[in-house]
């Protein structure tokens, strides 16, 4: 008997170390082709920087499923803000996102959101972002679902911050078993200062964050969500407690 043996390879865009380049609107760098995977190469500073400028809509644009993206660098420098330095559209189910670095160079010339996840986008992996805000701008979220997201994930992530919504937004529609865990968030909103939330009727789990914000009873809120070990402080110079209460 012949056996036909068929390998699909997935195509991968390396980009070099030291490699910078401007978005300077929507589609600048979009992927719209399923299972694309983009890897910068390179360590510390001389992973690939793309500049976020000239427009509020310049944007790392994902509209096609299980795409991945890895080890890159985004800088926010556009006056009045960047709209949202990733936009995941509802069709890019099964994208991985994987050691992004996002930063802004001054209140004024922020992100508006960091990563922004439509409605029906379902089993995202945000993994190992690090988001450096500045204080005192315009931000709402860092990642934002805007709606349904079953079984995503979002996982061994440093956020420091001044956001006006949660840092983590899932509010708006309940998703099923999403898993939010190994998280340090900073939020420096005085106001909401809110720094994980979701919709009540969300199911899943958070655990092993650690949160910050300058309120009271600030903590990862969920009300159906399984909970293990989520420490809060509104003190910068005091460790955490559990939120919300343990169990006796």
């Amino acid at each position: 008997m012949l056996l036909v043996i068929v390998l699909l390879v997935m195509d991968v865009i390396y980009v070099m170390p030291g490699h910078e380049e401007d978005l300077v609107g929507a589609t600048s760098l979009t992927l719209d082709v399923a299972g694309i995977k983009v890897v910068g190469l390179g360590s510390g500073l001389s992973i690939p920087k793309f500049t976020l400028k000239t427009a509020a809509a310049a944007t790392v644009n994902i509209t096609a499923a299980n795409c991945h993206v890895e080890n890159i660098y985004l800088y926010a420098n556009y006056t009045g803000g960047v709209t949202a330095g990733i936009t995941v559209g509802a069709l890019a189910d099964g994208l991985v996102l994987k050691n992004i670095i996002m930063e802004e160079s001054a209140n004024t010339t922020e992100f508006l959101i960091g990563i922004s996840i439509a409605d029906a986008c379902n089993h995202v992996t945000i993994d190992g972002l690090q988001f450096f805000g500045v204080d005192g701008g315009s931000n709402t979220q860092c990642i934002i679902f805007a709606g349904v997201s079953n079984f995503s994930v979002v996982r061994n992530c440093l956020i420091y911050g001044d956001f006006s919504g949660a840092a983590i937004d899932a509010l708006t529609k309940a998703s099923t078993y999403m898993t939010i865990a190994n998280n340090l968030v900073w939020n420096t909103d005085t106001t909401a200062a809110l720094v994980i939330s979701v919709k009540s009727d969300t199911t899943g789990m958070m655990a092993y964050n650690y949160c910050f914000a300058p309120k009271n009873n600030i903590c990862p809120a969920g009300a159906a969500m399984a909970y293990v070990q989520n420490f809060t402080t509104n003190v910068a110079n005091k460790n955490g407690f559990y939120l919300p209460a343990v169990d006796s």
